[in-house]
């Protein structure tokens, strides 16, 4: 009887917590995007906003391409953080994505379907 109290007791302070784990990893600014394409050998970058609704539509389906492209990191850098930057390197629409490798830009597209990301992930 004892046992069926405490969990009784408890039952409401237990709860399950699923949170998915992103495998798009967040760069805050350009001096975090320079370390992340100089420290791995494949990167691709998606320049995204919150507030743009082919981008919220397009990064979920990436992240299925994650898993199957495990030898590429993946990150997404914030309109709205950076401005600037954006302006900076060109960037005129969202989602746009860049692909790196060895430290260098090999390919910039605009997109919001995954085939032609994953061709070029196919032959990276």
């Amino acid at each position: 009887m004892k046992q069926i109290l405490f969990i009784l007791f408890f039952m409401p302070f237990a709860s399950v917590s699923v949170v998915a784990q992103s495998n798009i990893k967040n760069l805050a600014n350009k001096a975090a995007l320079d370390i992340a394409i100089q420290n791995n050998e494949k990167v691709v970058v998606f320049f995204a906003a919150e507030w743009c609704d082919y981008c919220k539509d397009f990064l979920p389906k990436v992240e299925e391409l994650t898993l199957i492209h495990q030898e590429v990191i993946f990150f997404k850098i914030n309109y709205d953080e950076n401005i600037d930057f954006f302006e900076k390197e060109g960037i005129k629409a969202t989602p746009t994505t860049v692909l790196y490798k060895n430290g260098s830009k090999v390919d910039q597209m605009v997109i919001i379907e995954t085939p032609p990301l994953k061709e070029k992930l196919d032959h990276f």
